[in-house]
């Protein structure tokens, strides 16, 4: 490449990668007078991250009186106060918005508005969270406030302006247009300033909005810094580094986090970080009886599904809304095509069997045995196996599983035969390997099928995180192998978390398959807890010629998808 042409493409970033390309989207057209040079992209590990945060930390130990007011909050965990009484204008004209939300929710909006200092409120699966910030948002423009709505992810923002919107409220968002759905993005800074011509202008305009969304990492923007928002609402605030999290909170007299501390927390890979405490929220750290306020009440899970959240995590917080949450079940529009008991067994619409464990055992061989040509024929390439050692290859196989991916795909198969939409099925894996291999074969198999029952979602327990389905088939993967070199650290982290296996039990609302090999789960406690929940009616053991299940059936369909992939 001529050095006149160096760093022609520093500008953006990659748009979507994949195995055989890396898009990239530009600033500037480069094929006229580049057509045939050679780009070579070096990776440049960006500091903004690290600097955003050590700048907030010096915010936070500042003179001012926001930074002190914040460290008596955080540092000393001072109590919330709350006012005992409310304006006027919520009894006159609150009403309308106060009839929209159950009883609970009713109590934490009047409290978060009684707040002098924060709230937290706890808003546990399916228990309509983001309808209750909303009811905050709506009554607290109409005493005449200004908020910042903010989140880690720019979709958690969007999500409540997205509703704020129906409401018919008006606010700014601060983010990239590119970044937002299309339904916000007249309400982005760069289109309302557009005609802004002075600095004055710009104040003027950014004054009239009392609604500001944006992230955490936007949060520095300059009318965030030079202005002072009356509320903070931060949405998902477990999933925020308290570093992060405490910018937008200097630039409010007060703030309402909204999360669930009993799911994903903050991601931190560092041990040593993790081991000082870097993963810990500010949720979770301030967490307490006095100032937490717990949405309880869930519209999500049937009571089969949300008996299995309190047993193991809840402690009995989940209840079910009414009877009709309570007793939902799945709807199959046709009957099953499959007479094998074992497949009748799982798809049951009986509420008592909205749960089912499959229990695999040890199917290590079988599964390597069948992956030798069936692998190469998918062109499925695990994303670890670029080391070409055999201790890699074993310990990259340990987190792929071709048996239970079979088993997936003999469920779904059904399940769309029923005449259940693909939108309504979502799978989840434990490992990005097992991911990858499932996206690979529904891929394949969405191929044939009618457009109406295409759409089936596949994807990790994190990326599920806030996001529900009416039926989850999850795929634990993991499965022992006497010879393999596991990696133990790596199986520790994401095994042992009770918050990972948690998200994953309560995202679907009429059905929850869970597919695994009980021994070699069973020595981690989240899944050791798991299973003792989970038996009778709600077992089943895949073993050969049992309940009309034959492994020979179920692999030999799978292999059917050999046909449809180019090699």
């Amino acid at each position: 490449m001529e050095e006149e042409s160096d760093n022609l493409m520093t500008r953006r970033g990659s748009e979507c990668v994949n195995d055989s390309q890396i898009p990239f989207s530009n600033f500037r057209d480069l094929t006229k007078r580049y057509k045939n040079e050679l780009f070579i992209l070096d990776r440049n590990d960006s500091q903004t991250f690290t600097k955003f945060n050590l700048a907030t930390i010096g915010a936070l130990l500042d003179e001012r009186e926001a930074s002190q007011r914040l460290r008596r909050i955080i540092i000393d965990r001072e109590q919330p106060k709350f006012s005992t009484t409310l304006p006027k204008i919520i009894a006159k004209d609150g009403k309308r918005v106060l009839q929209k939300l159950n009883i609970i929710q009713q109590k934490a909006v009047l409290k978060a508005l009684t707040a002098n200092d924060y709230l937290l409120l706890k808003g546990l699966p399916g228990t309509g969270k983001t309808q209750t910030i909303v009811a905050i948002v709506s009554l607290l423009a109409m005493m005449g406030k200004s908020v910042i709505i903010t989140s880690h992810t720019h979709s958690a923002v969007d999500n409540v302006l997205l509703r704020l919107l129906k409401e018919n409220l008006q606010f700014l968002r601060l983010a990239d247009p590119s970044r937002v759905p299309d339904e916000i993005r007249n309400y982005c800074e760069c289109v309302l300033t557009i005609d802004c011509k002075t600095p004055e202008d710009l104040k003027n305009l950014y004054e009239t909005y009392n609604i500001v969304g944006v992230t955490c990492l936007g949060s520095a923007h300059p009318l965030l810094v030079h202005r002072t928002f009356d509320v903070c609402i931060v949405d998902e605030a477990t999933q925020v580094l308290q570093s992060t999290v405490i910018r937008p909170l200097i630039s409010a007299n007060k703030f309402l986090l909204v999360g669930d501390p009993e799911q994903l927390p903050p991601i931190v890979k560092s041990k040593a970080a993790k081991k000082l405490g870097a993963d810990e929220s500010l949720f979770a750290r301030l967490d307490s009886p006095e100032a937490t306020v717990v949405l309880s009440l869930q519209y999500r899970m049937n009571k089969t599904i949300a008996k299995l959240a309190n047993s193991l995590t809840y402690k009995g917080e989940l209840k079910c809304a009414n009877d009709t949450v309570a007793s939902s079940t799945i709807a199959l529009p046709n009957q099953i095509a499959s007479r094998e008991k074992w497949m009748v067994k799982c798809l049951s619409s009986h509420i008592d069997q909205s749960v089912i464990l499959l229990n695999t055992d040890n199917v290590f061989n079988r599964s390597e045995e069948f992956s030798k040509n069936f692998s190469r024929k998918l062109n499925y390439t695990s994303e670890d196996t670029t080391d070409k050692s055999a201790e890699t290859k074993v310990k990259t196989r340990t987190y792929s599983n071709f048996c239970e991916a079979g088993v997936v795909l003999a469920l779904i198969n059904s399940l769309v035969q029923a005449g259940v939409a693909g939108s309504d099925i979502g799978v989840i894996a434990t490992f990005t390997s097992q991911v990858k291999l499932l996206r690979n074969m529904v891929d394949k198999f969405e191929m044939d099928i009618l457009q109406e029952h295409r759409g089936i979602e596949v994807n990790t327990v994190d990326q599920y995180q806030g996001r529900d389905k009416s039926i989850i088939i999850y795929s634990c993967t993991k499965c022992d192998n006497p010879d393999a070199v596991a990696d133990g650290v790596k199986d520790t982290e994401i095994l042992q978390d009770f918050r990972r296996l948690t998200v994953a039990i309560t995202r679907s609302r009429h059905k929850l398959i869970i597919i695994g090999d009980i021994k070699s789960l069973n020595v981690y406690t989240p899944f050791k807890e798991l299973f003792s929940h989970l038996k009778g009616m709600s077992k089943l053991d895949l073993n050969e010629g049992k309940q009309d299940f034959s492994w020979q059936q179920v692999m030999d369909k799978l292999g059917v998808l050999e046909n449809k992939v180019d090699v």
